[in-house]
């Protein structure tokens, strides 16, 4: 037998070797736009003669240690393993190195002490074994230093060539002439031209990296700024700097050429949640104690106008047809953030140092930002400009509340609409995602001040960029993803900003499916919960940590593929356990089979499911004893109805039903047993999680207190189902209650004495009145004008809290033991409703196109005759028809085309009326000969029916 051939070194050679000196690769240093890799020293001395790839030839921005892009930071130490001494090599050519370049201070001759570096005819330096590259992932940028042609002071200028500044990718020109005239402390006579290999500003408004730089001197004698002529000498300048290094202390600073604190640079990191919290961001209850500190305020510039100035400007400007007026107030005010603050702020001498003023003129922010996007071409372009220097400033300390509120202002930017103006956006948004949290409370109450209009703009603006960025229409307006994988974190944490302030506000100022981004139905949404659910406190992104985005459609395919999940296996179980023990398999053993008879339907199911309580996630199915017929979904929904009916039945005593608020609420009477109200429970649980709509009027607090917790807790001794109550929840099932409660709070009289009540409360209990206390000894503590708001919140916490808390209790875990899932941590307690009981929105034209037909046609003059009926009906006729043939006037998550509504042909007489099957959500109607007798007939049909056709 031939034995297995052995791998060799060289068989590696062509992942591991460098292109450019065809050795092994050191430091492995990776081109960002093609993934190239080489040893970093090689790579550098080859951008001294050339900016493209020496592989591919793609021009080059940026270049990364390969771990920063490629997470493999093992490949150096494989090399080394592979090829023997080949690390002991190496440290000892970079020892060599440095004891060559001794530290010594920018412009000192010290060349009695260190060797100086050949230099050939050209002027270069030997670079042999140099090694200027970074180790963290910044652009290098070069400094090339024009040399005087021999003159005095001449190795000084040698020294400074081809030398790398450790800067960050967000660097203007103007930081690199300042850093350059402190470094080299320049006299004021000097002036330095900085040339650019890259723009701060594309032709298409984007924000390119400044990748090559190269800058050049000019003395008092010197040619003017910017001019391509000779170059001034550096005589004067030398010297200057050799008297000055003369009367200093000899300090060692590097040859690298660095900028001062470079760890300030603000190197942003990805934004990611902890997903195990409660993932709807909430900022209400941060303590004072963790608010910002309050920094001192830079003196703010003169406001250059009022409003009332800039809009005669622009007045002016539709006459005159000059706009320098109006494109000088657009250059200063957007300059910077002090210049923002100083246009905007209402008051420069006022600090609006609290959450709830801002401090801007908000109407005049408008009226800039509407009259912005008719400008020439030229002012937008000098916003876009300003705004980039402003983002781009180097950041030392915390911000200040002048910097939150030039957030606040840029944000509100409408030319962010524009996909050109994208990677600012981007920048802008990373800046703010990346606050701390105290700033972001801040944000939060301002956000929520903000009008209707200017809000929905925000929200709009920002689930537009995460749509475009997820599917661009043109892929070459954007960066590749891979080197802007930050943008869709940073924008998915603003939105979630917006989405705290709108639940803080009271009504919200959008509905909170404005929030819904229906881009991400199109998305692998399992992908994204398996991630969420994998990668929950890592740095991984996952659209589940920020749940409000996912529409509710997208929300039930992740409950009902994760539900489809666990019945597979579930049932593989099953199936293994059987053939283990060497029994015969039954397909019946893939399900949870219920056998009820209808004479006696909750006994039974309440039996059928306590036994099978280990097949409850198993896919359902319902057999009535005595009856023919296989269940094809239509038995599984007809014992829902018939169950569900029975059990909310008045005299069944288990639920009140509301006629005020046409809802049924949990019965406080005490009994000895709640198994009942956890087999409701279950219900709903079986309901969701074989996506059945109910006809189930719960009021909306009750889905609140079904997700408190989402998720059951380990300690069976932690309370469930207890949640925060107001009496806006009091309000949607006791209004008249909620009304009495709200008129004492609002009294204005004595309390105490008119009304004469204690922190007591009274209930009837099959006849008997008993009396219970709001708080120990609350029989004796009256209610006064001080203590009423306690008195109220007590009272309501006692009725739709502690009074049922046991039959809630049961309840609670009769649906999470069928919905225990991760899925649900998704959903908001409006999107449960919608689950188990449906929509109450209806599109009666969607359900005219997704109808079905059986024995007629949809031209046939009997359906055209339906149609005009139905579509002209008022609200109300429209969700008695819905009910009269599906059993619930709600629509599934889906629409209506989720219904399968079928109309078919019933070959009677056409004196009948028609007939519906709810099981199927079919409409058995005869062939009536005008439009007068089906509207008679069809109004009697479902105005005189409680939804059952077939029993």
């Amino acid at each position: 037998m031939a034995t297995q051939r052995k791998h060799l070194v060289k068989d590696f050679n062509p992942y591991i070797t460098c292109y450019i000196c065809k050795g092994y690769l050191i430091k492995p240093t990776t081109v960002t736009e093609c993934l190239h890799t080489f040893c970093k020293t090689c790579i550098v001395q080859h951008f001294e003669d050339s900016n493209d790839c020496p592989r591919c030839g793609n021009q080059v921005h940026e270049t990364n240690p390969l771990e920063m892009l490629r997470l493999d930071n093992t490949l150096e130490e494989i090399i080394f393993k592979l090829v023997p001494g080949l690390r002991e090599q190496e440290l000892e050519r970079e020892s060599e190195f440095w004891k060559k370049n001794k530290p010594q201070e920018n412009g000192q001759d010290d060349s009695s002490k260190v060797d100086k570096p050949k230099v050939d005819e050209e002027g270069d330096e030997n670079q042999d074994d140099k090694d200027y590259h970074r180790s963290d992932p910044q652009i290098a940028i070069c400094l090339d230093c024009l040399r005087n042609n021999g003159q005095s002071g001449d190795n000084v200028v040698k020294g400074l060539m081809k030398k790398f500044i450790r800067c960050s990718t967000r660097v203007t020109v103007g930081t690199i002439k300042k850093f350059l005239s402190l470094k080299l402390k320049l006299p004021s006579s000097y002036e330095l031209d900085v040339l650019c290999n890259g723009e701060i500003m594309g032709k298409d408004h984007t924000m390119e990296f400044i990748y090559m730089t190269r800058w050049r001197l000019r003395g008092e004698n010197g040619l003017d700024r910017g001019s391509k002529g000779q170059i001034s000498t550096f005589s004067s300048f030398i010297s200057t700097v050799s008297q000055k290094k003369e009367a200093t202390e000899n300090r060692s600073s590097p040859t690298h050429l660095v900028f001062p604190n470079i760890r300030n640079v603000r190197d942003l990191p990805p934004i990611c949640l902890d997903v195990r919290q409660k993932q709807r961001i909430s900022t209400d209850s941060l303590s004072s104690e963790m608010k910002a500190p309050v920094l001192p305020e830079p003196v703010l510039p003169i406001q250059p106008k009022t409003m009332k100035d800039f809009q005669e400007d622009v007045e002016k400007v539709k006459s005159s047809g000059d706009w320098k007026a109006v494109y000088d107030f657009y250059l200063t005010t957007f300059d910077s953030f002090p210049e923002l603050n100083a246009a905007f702020k209402k008051d420069a001498t006022t600090s609006f140092n609290t959450t709830e003023d801002s401090g801007i003129n908000a109407k005049f922010v408008n009226a800039v930002y509407d009259a912005l996007l008719n400008t020439p071409q030229d002012i937008q372009k000098t916003v876009l400009k300003g705004i980039i220097n402003s983002l781009l400033r180097e950041w030392k300390g915390p911000r200040t509340k002048d910097d939150l509120r030039a957030y606040f202002i840029l944000l509100q930017n409408p030319q962010f609409n524009n996909t050109s103006t994208y990677v600012i956006y981007a920048h802008l948004l990373r800046q703010i995602a990346t606050l701390v949290e105290a700033d972001h409370h801040f944000l939060v109450h301002w956000f929520k001040k903000l009008s209707q209009k200017r809000f929905k703009q925000l929200v709009e603006r920002l689930l537009q960029f995460i749509s475009l960025r997820l599917f661009p229409a043109k892929p070459e307006e954007f960066p590749p993803i891979t080197k802007c994988s930050w943008w869709i974190p940073s924008a998915s944490k603003v939105l979630a900003l917006l989405n705290t302030a709108n639940s803080l506000a009271h009504p919200p100022l959008i509905p909170y499916t404005d929030f819904y981004n229906s881009t991400l139905d199109h998305i692998d949404l399992m992908e994204e919960y398996h991630t969420w659910q994998s990668f929950g406190n890592s740095h991984r992104f996952s659209f589940c940590q920020y749940p409000f985005v996912i529409s509710i459609a997208a929300k039930k395919i992740i409950i009902q593929r994760d539900s489809e999940q666990q019945m597979i296996s579930i049932a593989r179980q099953s199936l293994v356990d059987k053939v283990s023990r060497r029994q015969r398999p039954d397909m019946n053993m893939l399900f949870l089979n219920m056998k009820v008879r209808r004479t006696h339907l909750v006994s039974d199911s309440l039996d059928e499911l306590t036994r099978k309580r280990a097949d409850l996630k198993k896919k359902l199915k319902v057999t009535f004893v005595g009856e023919a017929g296989l269940d094809m979904g239509g038995l599984t929904k007809e014992w829902f109805l018939l169950l569900i009916r029975q059990i909310f039945h008045p005299d069944y005593g288990m639920f009140t039903y509301h006629k005020d608020s046409h809802c049924h609420w949990f019965s406080s009477f005490k009994c000895d047993n709640y198994s009942e109200f956890r087999l409701v429970g279950i219900l709903m649980g079986l309901a969701v999680y074989n996506s059945i709509t109910l006809d189930i009027r719960f009021p909306p607090c009750c889905y609140k207190k079904l997700l408190s917790p989402p998720i059951i807790p380990s300690d069976q001794n932690t309370p469930v189902g207890i949640c925060s109550i107001t009496t806006d929840d009091l309000c949607q099932i006791m209004p008249e209650l909620a009304h009495g409660l709200s008129e004492l709070l609002a009294y204005e009289g004595n309390v105490e004495e008119d009304f004469y009540s204690t922190f007591q409360v009274f209930q009837e209990e099959f006849g008997i009145i008993k009396s219970y206390n709001l708080k120990p000894g609350g029989d004796k503590i009256p209610v006064t004008n001080q203590n009423r708001k306690e008195y109220v919140q007590l009272y309501i916490d006692f009725l739709l809290n502690k009074s049922i808390y046991k039959q809630f209790a049961a309840f609670y875990y009769g649906f999470h033991s069928v919905c225990a899932s991760n899925a649900l941590m998704l959903l908001r307690p409006e999107e449960v409703e919608i689950l188990v009981c449906g929509s109450p929105e209806l599109d009666m034209h969607a359900l005219q196109r997704s109808t079905q037909y059986d024995g007629y046609a949809k031209t046939d003059l009997t359906i055209r005759y339906f149609w005009d009926v139905v579509l002209g009906f008022p609200l109300d006729l429209q969700k008695k028809l819905l009910h009269f043939t599906t059993g619930s006037d709600r629509v599934p998550v889906g629409g209506m085309a989720d219904l399968n509504f079928k109309i078919s042909k019933n070959e009677t007489s056409t004196n009948w009326l028609p007939v519906a099957h709810t099981c199927f959500n079919q409409l058995c109607l005869p062939p009536y000969k005008s439009k007068k007798d089906l509207k008679q007939k069809l109004i009697i049909g479902i105005s005189n029916s409680e939804g059952f056709g077939l029993e």
